[in-house]
């Protein structure tokens, strides 16, 4: 009897041990399987999965992208990235002291972050003029140096040589190159079209190679302003065809460019066109831009503080912009206005000025670029 129920025993032993190891292989198979499907699924349905799994404010998040104060992540930056899910982050000066501070930095920030998609860390880091901590990082040769040359293979390599030791600390978005002809304090590559288009280009491709985001600017063009708009109204003459056939030519070329790049929407008031600054004229940014040009890509205004706009009251700023056909708004300095901006938007948004049609538009275009970044990553 003994000799029966062991020889049962084992029977029944070997029988589960073998099941159990055959149905293994199915589980296993099935991750693999969603694995493989995960991986063939294509840029804009990945997008549209983390869309729709977000809510209302936190897509207003990701059309937000803000300064913030001090060097290392404080109470109040973590408190508007938790609260309001802010997509994006632009660092100067006030908050870099040393390479390893400043990844140190974005690491703290990129974990109190939204988590449903990457985040964006961006600097300007044009070269000459305007050039962030000189002390720590290279940056390039101003652009009028470099076009001066007759080489734009010199942008490549000052710009993907900068790009990368912007990547090495966490940045993946250079507010740079300057597409604008004949700006003033050797902020431009030149005052014709044609040569900015080559120069402008491979300085997108320099950056680009180096893992990060370029974005021209300041569309569309403020060659010729009367005034800095950093300090006030800022006219251009120019009409839409004069602007066609010259400014606008770096934009129309990168259109061919199969890696994602931004357009930076200025402040300049091109009264041939409009009275309203740029950044919020759909005349100029859904007509001009995404019209006559066909960039689908994201469009960001400038810093909506600056002078030019400063006319409009804050809040209504970052409605126009977004009604203007803008993806995403700049706000660079006081988090009470940051704040304000993003309410604004929700605001509109949850009454119904801002259709979630339109709000859809821009984030889906945000987390295309967000996905398309060299090593990105999607905690959550």
């Amino acid at each position: 009897m003994k000799r029966l129920y062991i020889v049962v025993m084992l029977f029944l032993f070997c029988l589960f041990s073998v099941t159990g190891c055959g149905a293994e292989k199915p589980n296993s198979s099935v991750k693999e399987s969603a694995v493989t499907a995960e991986k063939q699924k294509t840029v804009d349905e990945k997008a549209e999965e983390i869309m729709a799994s977000m809510t209302l404010a936190e897509k207003i998040g990701q059309m937000v992208m803000i300064g913030v104060h001090g060097e290392d992540i404080t109470d109040d930056s973590r408190f508007m990235l938790h609260q309001y899910h802010i997509g994006g982050i632009v660092l100067f000066d006030r908050n870099m002291k040393n390479p390893e501070q400043v990844k140190n930095l974005i690491e703290n920030l990129k974990k109190a972050g939204d988590k449903k998609a990457p985040m964006l860390f961006a600097l300007d880091e044009e070269g000459g003029a305007v050039a962030r901590m000189r002390n720590s990082l290279t940056a390039p040769p101003e652009a009028a140096a470099l076009g001066n040359t007759g080489d734009p293979s010199k942008a490549y390599v000052a710009m993907k040589k900068t790009g990368a030791e912007m990547k090495q600390m966490g940045f993946n978005v250079n507010f740079a190159p300057v597409a604008d002809l004949a700006l003033d304090r050797g902020r431009s590559y030149g005052n014709v079209g044609d040569k900015v288009t080559k120069f402008t280009a491979e300085a997108c491709r320099g950056i680009a190679d180096a893992g990060l985001i370029p974005t021209f600017k300041h569309f569309p063009g403020l060659g010729g302003a009367t005034v800095d708009t950093h300090k006030g109204t800022a006219i251009v003459t120019k009409t839409r065809e004069e602007l066609l056939a010259n400014d606008l030519l770096p934009y129309k070329n990168a259109a061919t460019f199969n890696y994602p790049y931004f357009i930076m929407v200025g402040h300049g008031t091109y009264s041939a066109i409009d009275d309203l600054p740029a950044c919020i004229s759909n005349k100029i940014v859904a007509g001009l831009l995404r019209t006559d040009l066909g960039y689908d890509g994201v469009a960001v205004t400038d810093d909506l503080n600056m002078g030019a706009i400063s006319m409009y009251d804050e809040k209504e700023r970052a409605i126009l912009a977004i009604e203007a056909g803008c993806d995403m708004i700049l706000s660079c300095h006081e988090y009470q206005i940051s704040t304000n901006m993003y309410l604004a938007l929700l605001d509109a948004a949850e009454k119904g000025r801002i259709k979630e049609e339109r709000i859809n538009q821009s984030v889906k275009r945000i987390l295309k670029a967000k996905l398309m970044l060299k090593d990105v990553t999607i905690h959550g």
